[in-house]
């Protein structure tokens, strides 16, 4: 296969695994769609900061492909999993203790559901 249509096979596989993970992780797992984006994607996307921009993707540079491949990923996850958990544990010594606030649901329709006083 040669680009564009390259490019537009991987941007369709990538949007397919998101939804998959999205699909299981909200529909099947039921997780709230904040504390979902929160714990999945968000420290996934800085775990990929750090292991490919901070440190180059030098981690494995003596692996082939796949090999190379499936250990950044994992990599970037726990990373990504550690980030998250680290600033999880700080996060109250930063901004204090903080009230929940009314808990804002999504209606059918797609749009926010207003907080009852």
């Amino acid at each position: 296969m040669r680009q564009p249509v390259l490019g537009l096979a991987w941007t369709a596989l990538s949007a397919a695994v998101a939804a998959l993970v999205f699909y299981v992780g909200i529909g099947v797992l039921k997780i709230d769609i904040a504390n979902f984006m929160v714990t999945v994607p968000i420290p996934f996307i800085f775990g990929t900061i750090v292991v490919l921009n901070m440190l180059q993707g030098s981690l494995y540079s003596k692996l082939t492909q796949p090999g190379k491949g499936v250990a950044t990923a994992v990599t970037i996850a726990v990373v990504g999993g550690l980030l998250a958990k680290v600033y999880g544990a700080l996060s109250p010594m930063i901004t204090g203790t903080l009230s929940r606030g009314c808990r804002r649901t999504i209606s059918k329709s797609g749009w926010p559901r207003r907080c009852s006083a």
